[in-house]
């Protein structure tokens, strides 16, 4: 599979972010099936059922071990984040309550070790530049990119988790 198409982005603009600022959390345990070595988590954030199903069924096959996570929007996402510390956030852009770019600001500002990832439908220079501003690391393309993103996750996890 090369694409995913689905006819779930919604456009939503919002002049303010409408979640207060989290403080830092604490990391939470996640232990592997042997017990003893954490597994890497990724949180997955988008509107549409299909996108999230479709990217955790691709990350979990192709990944080698990975606990995935989902959130519906971008304030589903900092409650989630907050709870589950991932170790990577892939957000989509248009979502309804809170959009990619303003769940990115809160996120960063709250847990900025966290890497984050923008898999969309509407990837232009301006939503990269825009994007970058809101410390998202790379913007992968739901038309073209999902194996570039899968490569990219899998090289993120790899590294952070050599040391663990």
């Amino acid at each position: 599979m090369n694409s995913i198409v689905t006819g779930c982005d919604h456009v939503i603009r919002s002049d303010k972010v409408n979640c207060p600022q989290r403080g830092p959390t604490l990391p939470a345990l996640r232990l592997g099936s042997s017990g003893d070595a954490e597994m890497p988590t990724v949180l997955i954030v988008d509107d549409c059922p299909a996108v999230r199903n479709t990217l955790r069924a691709l990350l979990e096959t192709e990944l080698s071990s990975v606990v995935c996570i989902e959130a519906v929007n971008g304030l589903d996402a900092i409650a989630k984040a907050e709870l589950s510390c991932p170790d990577l956030i892939i957000l989509d852009l248009c979502m309804p309550e809170m959009n990619g770019f303003e769940a990115a600001l809160i996120l960063q500002k709250t847990m900025p070790q966290v890497p984050l990832f923008m898999f969309t439908s509407h990837q232009s220079g301006d939503v990269e530049s825009e994007a970058g501003s809101a410390g998202i690391r790379a913007v992968f393309s739901k038309q073209t990119d999902i194996n570039a993103l899968v490569a990219q996750a899998s090289e993120l996890l790899d590294s952070s988790h050599a040391l663990v």
